[in-house]
């Protein structure tokens, strides 16, 4: 999420792509279903933060974090739903949910790949 403020970009999607087959080895889960829901919370993401301009505005920001991660729980369940044949209970991802809004919030700055303000999100020092 927080990557995606600065747009669509290849290193980005690649990282997150490899981060997701980690993931996905980890946690024993279906190869690629990680990768689905990493890709799918950053093309939401950045959808919204080029939408609605997040650069200047911090709650608009914060806004759009908390729906992307939305969507990628919505992800999360939906695809451990389809792997357990049932659909699986709420409230484990809804607690992951909060968590990790609540460590987004002060390590948001971390992820950020734009500039200085006033400059072209990615641009070269």
């Amino acid at each position: 999420v927080g990557w995606a403020s600065a747009g669509f970009a290849l290193r980005p999607m690649l990282i997150l792509a490899a981060f997701g087959i980690a993931q996905d080895v980890t946690f024993n889960a279906p190869l690629g279903s990680f990768m689905i829901v990493n890709l799918v919370t950053y093309g939401v993401a950045a959808a919204l933060s080029e939408s609605f301009d997040v650069d200047g505005d911090a709650g608009r920001a914060l806004m759009v974090a908390v729906a992307a991660m939305a969507v990628g729980m919505a992800a999360v369940w939906a695809l451990a739903s389809t792997a357990a044949d049932h659909a699986v209970r709420v409230s484990p991802l809804l607690a992951v949910y909060g968590m990790t809004l609540l460590l987004f919030i002060p390590l948001s700055g971390l992820f950020r790949l734009g500039g200085r303000p006033g400059e072209k999100a990615g641009a070269l020092a």
